[in-house]
């Protein structure tokens, strides 16, 4: 069962069976952050805020000017 956290313009009573994957950021191979995610979604959403550092700690693997890709190392060569 996927953890239920609130979120703007998302409701959290969404069906797990609605998905395909799991969505959880920690399941993907890549992360890209672009300036919506800093300039709006971090200072408007605390989860967003929390997740973007963590993910920062991830090896930022290309960047181009604003747009920055992670790539989760639990996922790398896999």
């Amino acid at each position: 069962m996927l953890k239920q956290k609130r979120t703007k313009h998302l409701p959290t009573n969404i069906p797990s069976d609605r998905f395909e994957f799991n969505p959880e950021y920690s399941n993907a191979a890549y992360v890209i952050v672009d300036p919506i995610w800093r300039n709006w979604a971090v200072l408007n959403m605390p989860e967003v805020a929390k997740m973007v550092r963590k993910i920062e700690k991830w090896p930022k693997i290309y960047y181009s000017g604003e747009i920055e890709v992670y790539e989760n190392p639990e996922k790398a060569n896999q």
